[in-house]
Protein backbone atom coordinates (compact mmCIF):
# COMPACT_ATOMS: atom_id res chain seq x y z
CA UNK A 1 0.00 0.00 0.00
CA UNK A 2 1.60 3.53 -1.32
CA UNK A 3 1.92 6.14 1.18
CA UNK A 4 -0.13 9.77 1.52
CA UNK A 5 -0.38 12.70 3.47
CA UNK A 6 -3.20 13.03 5.32
CA UNK A 7 -2.72 16.87 6.40
CA UNK A 8 -3.79 18.28 2.66
CA UNK A 9 -6.44 17.78 0.22
CA UNK A 10 -2.96 18.42 -2.03
CA UNK A 11 -1.19 15.25 -0.48
CA UNK A 12 -3.81 12.76 -2.19
CA UNK A 13 -3.74 12.42 -6.09
CA UNK A 14 -7.45 11.67 -5.60
CA UNK A 15 -8.21 13.94 -3.63
CA UNK A 16 -6.47 16.88 -5.94
CA UNK A 17 -8.95 15.43 -8.51
CA UNK A 18 -11.93 15.83 -6.27
CA UNK A 19 -10.80 19.04 -5.27
CA UNK A 20 -10.36 20.06 -9.42
CA UNK A 21 -13.95 18.93 -10.07
CA UNK A 22 -15.52 20.56 -7.17
CA UNK A 23 -14.09 24.08 -8.04
CA UNK A 24 -15.24 23.22 -11.74
CA UNK A 25 -19.06 22.54 -10.37
CA UNK A 26 -18.33 25.34 -7.91
CA UNK A 27 -17.58 27.94 -10.88
CA UNK A 28 -20.19 26.22 -13.32
CA UNK A 29 -22.85 27.09 -10.52
CA UNK A 30 -21.69 30.88 -9.87
CA UNK A 31 -21.18 31.52 -13.45
CA UNK A 32 -24.80 30.87 -14.17
CA UNK A 33 -25.63 32.61 -10.58
CA UNK A 34 -23.56 35.68 -11.97
CA UNK A 35 -26.41 36.54 -14.53
CA UNK A 36 -29.31 36.99 -12.25
CA UNK A 37 -30.40 40.45 -12.77
CA UNK A 38 -31.69 42.39 -9.80
CA UNK A 39 -34.60 43.74 -8.43
CA UNK A 40 -35.90 46.03 -5.74
CA UNK A 41 -36.24 43.10 -3.15
CA UNK A 42 -32.81 41.17 -4.53
CA UNK A 43 -29.34 41.71 -4.39
CA UNK A 44 -28.14 40.97 -8.21
CA UNK A 45 -25.64 38.15 -9.30
CA UNK A 46 -22.73 39.52 -8.75
CA UNK A 47 -23.42 40.55 -5.54
CA UNK A 48 -24.35 36.93 -4.45
CA UNK A 49 -21.19 35.43 -6.39
CA UNK A 50 -18.97 38.23 -4.87
CA UNK A 51 -20.31 37.31 -1.09
CA UNK A 52 -19.52 33.29 -1.82
CA UNK A 53 -16.88 33.68 -2.89
CA UNK A 54 -15.71 35.98 0.13
CA UNK A 55 -17.11 33.06 2.31
CA UNK A 56 -15.25 30.39 0.63
CA UNK A 57 -13.12 30.96 -1.35
CA UNK A 58 -11.21 34.08 0.10
CA UNK A 59 -10.27 32.06 2.89
CA UNK A 60 -8.32 29.60 0.89
CA UNK A 61 -6.89 32.63 -0.75
CA UNK A 62 -5.35 34.74 2.52
CA UNK A 63 -3.59 31.10 3.12
CA UNK A 64 -2.06 31.30 -0.15
CA UNK A 65 -3.95 27.75 -1.01
CA UNK A 66 -4.71 26.84 -4.64
CA UNK A 67 -7.37 28.72 -6.84
CA UNK A 68 -8.44 26.74 -9.50
CA UNK A 69 -8.19 28.62 -13.14
CA UNK A 70 -12.13 29.04 -13.52
CA UNK A 71 -12.89 30.11 -10.45
CA UNK A 72 -10.02 33.28 -11.22
CA UNK A 73 -11.99 33.44 -14.59
CA UNK A 74 -14.93 33.87 -12.49
CA UNK A 75 -13.82 36.26 -10.05
CA UNK A 76 -11.97 37.92 -12.82
CA UNK A 77 -15.49 38.61 -14.28
CA UNK A 78 -16.95 39.06 -10.84
CA UNK A 79 -15.20 42.17 -10.08
CA UNK A 80 -16.08 43.99 -13.38
CA UNK A 81 -19.40 43.59 -12.21
CA UNK A 82 -19.04 44.95 -8.95
CA UNK A 83 -16.96 47.55 -10.58
CA UNK A 84 -19.50 48.52 -12.88
CA UNK A 85 -22.64 48.64 -9.73
CA UNK A 86 -20.03 50.63 -7.80
CA UNK A 87 -19.82 53.48 -10.79
CA UNK A 88 -24.01 52.81 -10.77
CA UNK A 89 -24.23 53.49 -7.13
CA UNK A 90 -22.36 56.18 -6.92
CA UNK A 91 -24.42 58.23 -9.55
CA UNK A 92 -27.66 56.97 -8.23
CA UNK A 93 -30.17 58.35 -6.94
CA UNK A 94 -30.66 57.15 -3.59
CA UNK A 95 -33.56 57.20 -0.83
CA UNK A 96 -31.35 57.31 2.11
CA UNK A 97 -27.83 58.91 1.93
CA UNK A 98 -26.78 56.34 4.96
CA UNK A 99 -28.51 53.32 2.45
CA UNK A 100 -26.35 54.63 -0.59
CA UNK A 101 -23.05 54.79 1.63
CA UNK A 102 -23.48 51.25 3.23
CA UNK A 103 -23.62 49.70 0.14
CA UNK A 104 -20.84 51.44 -1.61
CA UNK A 105 -18.66 50.36 1.34
CA UNK A 106 -19.96 47.02 0.67
CA UNK A 107 -19.40 47.14 -2.74
CA UNK A 108 -15.80 48.29 -2.21
CA UNK A 109 -15.64 45.38 0.29
CA UNK A 110 -16.45 42.80 -2.29
CA UNK A 111 -14.04 44.86 -4.47
CA UNK A 112 -10.92 44.34 -2.28
CA UNK A 113 -11.59 41.44 -1.34
CA UNK A 114 -11.77 39.97 -4.91
CA UNK A 115 -8.64 41.62 -5.54
CA UNK A 116 -7.04 39.00 -2.89
CA UNK A 117 -8.32 36.87 -4.30
CA UNK A 118 -6.84 37.81 -8.16
CA UNK A 119 -3.60 38.27 -6.00
CA UNK A 120 -3.54 34.75 -4.90
CA UNK A 121 -3.50 33.26 -8.13
CA UNK A 122 -0.30 34.98 -9.75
Amino acid sequence: MGYTGLTHWNDSDIAADVAHETMDAIAKVLKKALKVKENSFNTSGPENVAMILESFILPEAKKKGFIHDNIKELTQKTLEKIRETIEKAQKADWDYPENKKEHICSYRRMERNLNIILEACQ
